[in-house]
């Protein structure tokens, strides 16, 4: 289980950081608080260092590529 801080979205996919490195294609389901919630599967297409983290780009499944 990871915490990851959202940077971006889009309907596509999301950028965000996190604490330790997820490789690209690790599957993640991602959960957002209240309100709205819900949850979110998708794949990491892109991890990259970036100061104390990784910079990472997770495609939403059934979409095409960020």
């Amino acid at each position: 289980r990871h915490a990851l801080r959202l940077i971006d979205g889009s309907p596509d996919g999301f950028g965000a950081m996190a604490d330790a490195p997820l490789p690209p294609g690790t599957s993640v389901v991602v959960g957002f608080p209240a309100p709205g919630g819900g949850t979110a599967r998708g794949t990491v297409i892109r991890c990259l260092p970036a100061g104390r983290g990784y910079r990472i780009a997770v495609r939403l499944e059934g979409r095409a590529a960020a």
